[in-house]
C-alpha cells in the first residue's frame, strides 16, 4: 500500500496528532507500506521510516512575517491567512511530486487538505487514489465547546474549510466513534483506534501524584479538577497535583486560565498543587511514569493520547465519559464531565488502594495493546482504503476557478488589505471560497 500523509505535527512533542502521525510512520514501516510525508522541516524525521519526506516551507514562518501580524491581526485574518498558506502550499506541492499514491490522507487540523480535496486539477492529477481525512479534533468543534465566538477572527472561514473538507473526503478516519457523530455529513468512515507500539509497563507508584496533561482551558476540563482537588487534597494530606500544557487566555476574565485555576485551589493545599507549563514529550511520559494517577476530565477528547500513554505505562487513569478511549478499553474509569464530586470520589477511590488500582490499570493496558495493535490497525486501514471509491473529477470541483485559483486569490486580497495602511476595512472572503 502506498500512502501520501499530510500533517505539518509529525512527533509526539507536537501533540496528539503528531503522536498519531508518529506512530502511524512507525506501524506502515513496519507494515511494509510505501510511505511519503508532507509536513514541516524538522530535524525528528531524520530516522523516521519513510520512503520520502516532502518539507514545506511557507511565509509565515520566515522572520519578515512578524512585519506583518498586527496588520493581520487588526482585520482578524491573521488564523485564516496562515491555516490557507499552509492548505495552498500542500496542493501545490502534491501537484509537483511524481507519485501514484492509493491514498492521500490529510488530518483534520485547520484544514490541512481543504484546498487538495476540493481541487479538480489535484483530484485528476491522482485520479486513483482515495482522498481521506483523518479526524482528530476539528477546531469547529473545539472552538465551539470552548464557547468562542465564530464571526470573530475568521473563525467562520476556517471552520467552513474544515467542514468542507470532511464532507468532500472520499473517506474519514477517527479514532472514535464519539467524533464521528459530531462531525456532520461526511463520507464512508471508519472509528479506528490508533496504532501505538507497546511499552513497558511501570511499577505501582511510590508517590501519590496526580497528574493532568493537556492546554490549560476550559473545554480540557482544568477548572473542574481544579475544584475537585479541593476534596482530594485535604483528604489525602501526602497527594499532590501537577498540571503540564501552555496556558491560554480563555479565564472568565479573558486573562490566565493557568491563574484562575490556581485561584481555585484552596489555599490550605496549594502548595501541593503545580502548574509546569508546556513540557518535552520525553519530560511528560517522566512524570507520567511517576504518578499514582492520571485524569482526563475534558468536555470532549476524540481518544486522548495522553491518556492512552498513561495506560500503556501502566497508570490509572479516570476520564470523562466524553472521552472516546473508553469505547476501546472497556473498564476504565468513566465520570460525567462537569461533576467536580464525581471527579473527587474517583481520585479518592484510586488513591485509597494503590496497588488494587495498579492491578486493573494492567489489565486495561493489555485491553489497549490489543486495540491499538499497530499489524491489525494496518489491516483494517488497507480494507478501509480499498473499500473507499475515489470521487469522480466531476464531483469534486464543478466551479468555474479551481480551489487552487481560489485560495489564491483569498490570500492575495489579505495581503493588499494589510499592505494599505489606511485601509481599515475587513478582508472578505470570496464567495468562490466558500462555494468550495
Amino acid at each position: 500500500m502506498h500512502l501520501i500523509l499530510v500533517s505539518a505535527q509529525h512527533h509526539p512533542s507536537h501533540g496528539g496528532i503528531g503522536a498519531y502521525v508518529w506512530e502511524l510512520i512507525h506501524a506502515a514501516g513496519e507494515a511494509g507500506w510505501r510511505i511519503e510525508l508532507i509536513t514541516r522541516p524538522s530535524a525528528m524525521l531524520r530516522r523516521a521510516p519513510l520512503h520520502a519526506i516532502h518539507e514545506i516551507t511557507t511565509q509565515d514562518m520566515m522572520p519578515q512575517f512578524q512585519k506583518s501580524v498586527a496588520a493581520l491581526r487588526r482585520i482578524e485574518r491573521i488564523r485564516p491567512y496562515r491555516y490557507g498558506l499552509w492548505s495552498l502550499a500542500v496542493a501545490k506541492k502534491l501537484m509537483e511530486l511524481d507519485s501514484h499514491p492509493d491514498a492521500i490522507e490529510c488530518v483534520d487540523c485547520q484544514a490541512e487538505g481543504f484546498v487538495s480535496i476540493t481541487s479538480a486539477a489535484v483530484r485528476e492529477r491522482f485520479e486513483s487514489a482515495r482522498f481521506i481525512v483523518s479526524a482528530h479534533m476539528p477546531m469547529w468543534l473545539n472552538e465551539q465547546l470552548a464557547g468562542h465566538n465564530s464571526s470573530r477572527f475568521g473563525r467562520f472561514i476556517y471552520h467552513e474549510w474544515e467542514r468542507t473538507a470532511v464532507s468532500r473526503a472520499d473517506g474519514v478516519i477517527a479514532p472514535s466513534k464519539k467524533l464521528l457523530e459530531r462531525l456532520g455529513p461526511h463520507a464512508k468512515s471508519i472509528a479506528l483506534p490508533p496504532p501505538m507500539r507497546a511499552v513497558q509497563a511501570c511499577s505501582p507508584a511510590g508517590n501519590p501524584i496526580i497528574a493532568l496533561i493537556g492546554a490549560v482551558q476550559p473545554q480540557k476540563g482544568v477548572h473542574v479538577w481544579a475544584r475537585s482537588l479541593n476534596r482530594v487534597l485535604l483528604s489525602r494530606p501526602k497527594a499532590t497535583a501537577v498540571l503540564i500544557g501552555p496556558d491560554t487566555p480563555t479565564a472568565p476574565d479573558g486573562l490566565s486560565m493557568a491563574a484562575h485555576v490556581q485561584r481555585l485551589i484552596d489555599p490550605r493545599c496549594i502548595d501541593r498543587f503545580r502548574w509546569i507549563g508546556a513540557q518535552p514529550h520525553e519530560r511528560v511520559m517522566q512524570i507520567v511514569n511517576d504518578a499514582a494517577l492520571m485524569v482526563v476530565p475534558s468536555a470532549f477528547e476524540s481518544l486522548s493520547y495522553a491518556a492512552a500513554e498513561a495506560i500503556m505505562r501502566g497508570r490509572p487513569v479516570v476520564v470523562s465519559e466524553q472521552v472516546g478511549l473508553a469505547e476501546h478499553v472497556p473498564g476504565v474509569v468513566t465520570v460525567p464531565c462537569d461533576d467536580a464530586d464525581a471527579m473527587a470520589d474517583a481520585q479518592l477511590a484510586v488513591l485509597a488502594d494503590l496497588s488494587a488500582a495498579h492491578d486493573r490499570a494492567l489489565d486495561l493496558r493489555a485491553a489497549l495493546i490489543r486495540a491499538c495493535d499497530p499489524q491489525r490497525h494496518m489491516e483494517r486501514r488497507a480494507q478501509f482504503i480499498n473499500s473507499v471509491s475515489p470521487v469522480a473529477r466531476s464531483a469534486a470541483n464543478g466551479d468555474e476557478l479551481d480551489a487552487i485559483e481560489r485560495m489564491t486569490i483569498f490570500l492575495r486580497d489579505i495581503e493588499q488589505s494589510i499592505a494599505d495602511p489606511n485601509d481599515s476595512a475587513s478582508a472578505e472572503l470570496p464567495e468562490t471560497t466558500l462555494a468550495a
